[in-house]
This record gives C-alpha cells, sequence and structure tokens, in this order.
C-alpha cells in the first residue's frame, strides 16, 4: 500500500545556494545538492527537498543569533541579519545561500488576517517560548498576521507571521499590534500605540 508523508513532497524552495555546482562534495546521484534549500517543518530542513534521510538537516544549537540545522555531512546556519550559509563539514567549504526572490513568491500570496507592527517582536522557529529564536524585529517593523497558531502564552496566543522578504516564523500575540482592524489576541491596534 503506497502512502505519502508531509517529508516526501517536495516543497518549494526557502533558499538558493549560488556556487553549490562547483563543489564537488555537493554534486551526486547526478544533480546538484544544497542548491535549494526547504524547510521541511518547524525543525528541519531539506537539501533540494529531497526527502532521502541523508538530505535532511535537523535543527540543533547555534552559535551566535541564528538558527542551525546539521546533518553528518553538512550544516545550514540562517543569522539572525539574514546572513545564511551552507557549509560541507569534510572541508569547512561555505556557499552563501540567499532567500528565494520575493519576485518568485508574488505569484503564491500568503492569506493573511492583517497587516500589523512588531512591538520589539521576538521571531521563532515554532509557536512556543521553547522554540528557537530565529530574530528580533524593531518596534514598528511592518509584517503581515497569517494565523493564529493556537498556542497561548500568559494570556496571549502565537500567529505565524511573514516579515522581511517573504520570510515566516511565529510571534507572540503580546508583541503584535494589527491596523485597520481588531485581531483577538494582538496586544492593541497599532494606531492605538506611541
Amino acid at each position: 500500500m503506497a502512502f505519502q508523508t508531509e517529508e516526501m513532497a517536495s516543497p518549494e524552495p526557502d533558499f538558493e545556494c549560488k556556487g553549490a555546482a562547483n563543489v564537488k562534495e555537493l554534486n551526486t546521484k547526478g544533480f546538484t545538492l544544497g542548491e535549494f534549500i526547504s524547510r521541511v517543518s518547524d525543525d528541519r530542513v531539506a537539501l533540494n527537498g529531497n526527502p532521502d534521510p541523508d538530505e535532511i538537516l535537523a535543527n540543533v544549537a547555534a552559535s551566535g543569533e541564528g538558527t542551525g540545522y546539521k546533518s553528518k555531512d553538512f550544516y545550514f546556519f540562517q543569522s539572525s541579519g539574514g546572513d545564511h550559509a551552507l557549509i560541507v563539514e569534510a572541508t569547512g567549504q561555505r556557499i552563501s545561500c540567499v532567500g528565494v526572490s520575493a519576485y518568485a513568491k508574488q505569484f503564491d500570496p500568503k492569506p493573511t488576517l492583517a497587516m500589523g507592527k512588531a512591538l520589539e517582536t521576538i521571531i521563532r522557529a515554532k509557536p512556543d517560548v521553547s522554540g528557537n529564536r530565529v530574530e528580533k524585529l524593531p518596534f514598528g517593523e511592518p509584517l503581515s498576521i497569517l494565523k493564529n497558531a493556537g498556542n497561548s502564552y500568559q494570556g496571549y496566543p502565537w500567529f505565524e507571521v511573514e516579515y522581511g522578504e517573504y520570510q515566516t516564523g511565529f510571534a507572540w500575540g503580546g508583541t503584535l499590534c494589527s491596523e485597520g482592524k481588531d485581531i483577538e489576541g494582538t496586544s492593541a491596534r497599532c494606531e492605538n500605540i506611541n
């Protein structure tokens, strides 16, 4: 009996790594590993969206501000400052990666509850205070509030948000304001905040 899991689908790439084709260790099975990197869950990424277990990188503690993903052969680091790099463990070679362009994403917009702003908001990899910190958005940074993620903390729920150049993550409602309409679970309407 055939069945399909979430991991078996090839997700849309989130990052493109320039120069991966020039690295011998990334050329295998007739294609270039790491040319594209996709998120397959809150705590894992896949090289080229491939479900092969050797090509899935699991979330690990990262040095400095950011998020790290590692397999036995590769390490992918996403810094809170926006730098992304794929590192070949055996050689230490570092390939710079960039988020998939806004142009490519504009034809697949995410449904949005409301536009809003960050109130010194910490973006996390999952909707919980234990989720890895991805970055901190400054006061007044615009964002899209996509959906209520359901988890509640100190009376406010967590929301999935989109910010920057089509980056997504989770933010606690107590550090968000909504524009134009009330969104239950955000701290206030942005118009009412000085």
